[in-house]
């Protein structure tokens, strides 16, 4: 917790060239064991607080975002109905590679992907 996001797993990362370039943006392995009798499926969500509310500054060369800035709530990524016999999201298996404007929402490798917002 506080730590920078490992590249493997980044949007966005340093270039010496433009300083910001896409990352490899791959879900990092989830794993899990012991879900409760009568389990129907699992909802994965990887949910961010306090993403600055104007982007105005973000990204940019020689800009800050200021930490007065209000922060909004973004869901990064978000599976439903991912079946409840599994225990293992590989790396990989759901994102690997920036889409631009999202991936579909929908059926996906595992479960139903939700909206990027």
């Amino acid at each position: 917790e506080g730590q920078p996001i490992p590249e493997k797993f980044a949007f966005g990362v340093y270039s010496e060239e433009d300083h910001m370039s896409f990352g490899p943006n791959r879900n990092p392995e989830i794993v899990w064991d012991d879900a409760p009798e009568g389990t129907k499926s699992f909802v994965v969500m990887m949910f961010d607080p306090d993403v600055p509310s104007v982007a105005d500054d973000v990204n940019q060369e020689g800009k800050t975002v200021s930490k007065n800035i209000a922060r909004v709530d973004f869901f990064h990524w978000l599976l439903v109905d991912v079946p409840a016999g599994t225990t293992r999201i590989p790396e990989g298996e759901d994102s690997d590679g920036v889409i631009p404007k999202g991936k579909e929402p929908g059926p996906g490798p595992i479960g139903i992907r939700g909206v990027n917002n």
